[in-house]
Formats: C-alpha cells, structure tokens, sequence
C-alpha cells in the first residue's frame, strides 16, 4: 500500500512537470541476510525501494524535491518514507557552489534503531562544494558543511554535524574510470553518548563490457569513535617465565567497518538504466554488540528523460 502511494505521488509529479526536468526516477528489489545488523540470530529480508527525484531551474540555481520509500517484507519496523527539499545556488561565493536542504524520515511502526540516524527525524543542512580540474584526466570536488537532526521519539535528542569531503575522479583511460573518496567529520549530540568522530574513504572503478554494459566495483573504510562512551577490557598479560597477569583497561568505543561490492549496469536505451550488485559488509568494535556481518544484493531500474 505505501509502495503503491509513492508511485502516485510520483506519477503526479511527472504528469505536473512543466516548468523543469525530473533527474530520476528509480524503483528497486533488494535482499538483505542481517537487516538488524546483529552480530548472532541474523534475521534475513527482501524489501522494495522507489525513489523520485524532480528539479528545475528558475534564474541560476537549482530547487529540487526528492521522495525515497522502503517497504520490508518481513521486518516492517525498518519501513519508512523519506522527503527533501533541495536548492543549490552556482558559483555563490568564491566559485564554490552553496547547497541547502530540508529534509524529514518517518518511520511507519515504531523505529528501525539499527544505526544511530534509523530513526524519525527532521533536519536541515547546508554546504559549499567546489569542482577543480587540475589537469585534463582529474577532476577534484571539495565540500565542507553543517547538518542538524532532531530525532522526535528520542527525548528530543539533537545531533549537529559537521563535515569535510574531497572526491577525485580519473578519466585519461576509457577502458577503466576509478575514484577515490575520504571524508572526516564531527558529530556533537545533545545526548552525549551519540557524539562521535568518523572518517570515511572509498576507491572503486568502472568500465566497459560492451557498448551497452558496464562492470562496477568498489571498496570502502569507515572508522567511527565515540567520544564519551568507555569500554573495559580485561586482558591477559604473559610476564616473565610463563606467568600471567589479568588487567582490566578502560578504552574509548570504537567500530571499524569495511565494505566491498561489485556489478554490472545495463544502459537499456537513453531513458533505462538496470544496475545489478552485491555488497559484502564486515564491521568490527571493542563493544562485541555492534559488531556485525551483512550482505546484500539488489537490483534496480532507473528512469532518466
């Protein structure tokens, strides 16, 4: 049912568009085997992702609406429905681009609660983000932003983030495209045991099957530390002549996860795109309940005017 009214609502929008351009339009199947993220008792499930964006362009800049929904078979706490209204305003100050944005994610029974964002939430975000060329095969994009999220079934928690991003994309061999990514950013909670250090960086690359298929893969990295959150670990210390000694540390928690997926995309004609890909998730922490496996496979079609 919900499926069903995200699909009317972006067929109004397609049927309304006289104005602008619709960016994309994409409707998916995926499969998870760890939808929690639990490191025992994994729970699988299929589930059904529609995604609809819709922009256009009055004077120089760019306002844009974006409608996301994710119907679980099984685990229906994880449904939700996404809104963001979006506005980029070009060259705004010193040739940087200035990105704002208005979003909200509802969740339909209860809430996710299998990251520290899956559940109910409302926010606002803004970013400068610059595009370079040092040379004819590199292209560098640079961001640097703020995001505030009010969480409404959280005792009125507030996260404030902030972030720093750099993306370079390599173009002088057409047989093969690779990318690299990091970005590193803090999170201040009015709950402090949300507030957080990350870093992010990812490489992948892409090229050709065919004229019409392409091969994808891609691996990434994400530390997470958790400023005001202790662990204790006992240890067990050999000494000299065998003996042992047991200690017991205290250590900021921490996770460490690393992702590695593959697939190919299938450039149906100059509107349809069909991807297909898996992604193999490991995650690692000195607080044994967050760590986890996950893998995931999907497939979806993308409309594109």
């Amino acid at each position: 049912m919900k499926s069903f009214l995200l699909i009317i609502v972006s067929l109004f929008i397609l049927d309304h568009a006289k104005a602008g351009t619709l960016d994309k339009q994409s409707a998916g199947f995926r499969y998870t085997d760890n939808v929690y993220l639990t490191p025992e008792e994994r729970t699988s499930d299929f589930y059904f992702l529609l995604n609809s964006r819709y922009g256009f362009y009055p004077n120089d800049h760019l306002l844009g609406l974006r409608l996301d929904l994710a119907d679980y078979s099984k685990t229906q706490d994880n449904d939700y429905v996404g809104v963001t209204l979006s506005s980029k305003w070009q060259k705004y100050f010193r040739s940087s681009d200035l990105n704002l944005r208005l979003f909200h994610r509802n969740y339909f029974n209860g809430n996710a609660a299998t990251t520290d964002t899956s559940y109910t939430h409302t926010g606002l975000g803004a970013d400068l983000e610059r595009e370079w060329t040092p040379n004819s095969s590199m292209i560098l994009t640079g961001s640097t932003g703020y995001e505030m999220r009010y969480f409404h079934d959280f005792n009125g928690r507030m996260d404030h983030q902030f972030m720093a991003a750099i993306d370079a994309d390599f173009n002088s061999n057409p047989s093969i495209t690779p990318y690299t990514f990091a970005d590193m950013g803090l999170i201040l909670s009015s709950q402090a045991a949300y507030s957080s250090l990350f870093f992010d960086l990812g490489a992948g690359a892409k090229g050709p099957i065919s004229k019409s298929l392409l091969w994808l893969t891609d691996v990434s990295l994400r530390s997470v530390s958790y400023m005001n959150r202790r662990i204790d670990q006992t240890l067990e210390i050999t000494k000299n002549r065998g003996n042992t000694q047991t200690v017991t540390e205290t250590d900021t928690e921490r996770t460490k996860s690393i992702t590695v997926g593959g697939g190919i995309k299938w450039q149906i004609d100059r509107s349809f795109e069909f991807e297909s890909r898996i992604n193999v998730t490991n995650q690692t922490s000195n607080n044994p309940n967050f760590a986890y496996q996950n893998n995931e496979i999907y497939m979806s079609l993308l409309y594109r005017p």
